[in-house]
């Protein structure tokens, strides 16, 4: 009933394509799972795009060119945010 309300079909319609293969389902326990989504990519998709040549040239002559802060934002060295932060830091309470 769940994958025909994903799929937007009836679910006899759900039942028959499971019968004659077309839909891909296992059955664990007394309940019958369906494989709802699309197959996936033959081949992976990155998870990062390197960078050309111009941009690590870019990056390397002018290291502090990376990305502006947005409008108002003030860039804040975290060295010294660190230091501030600690200052005001409550140690953890000792063990009874």
């Amino acid at each position: 009933a769940v994958a025909a309300e994903f799929l937007r079909m009836p679910l006899e319609q759900i039942q028959s394509r499971i019968s004659s293969g077309h839909l891909a389902s296992r059955r664990e326990n007394g309940f019958t799972f369906v494989n709802v989504l699309p197959d996936p990519p033959a081949e992976p998709q990155p998870t990062f795009v390197p960078l050309t040549p111009q941009e690590l040239n870019a990056l390397i002559e002018n290291p502090q060119a990376a990305e502006p802060l947005e409008d108002g934002v003030e860039a804040i060295d975290w060295k010294i945010a660190r230091i501030q932060t600690a200052v005001h830091r409550r140690p953890p309470r000792l063990a009874a």
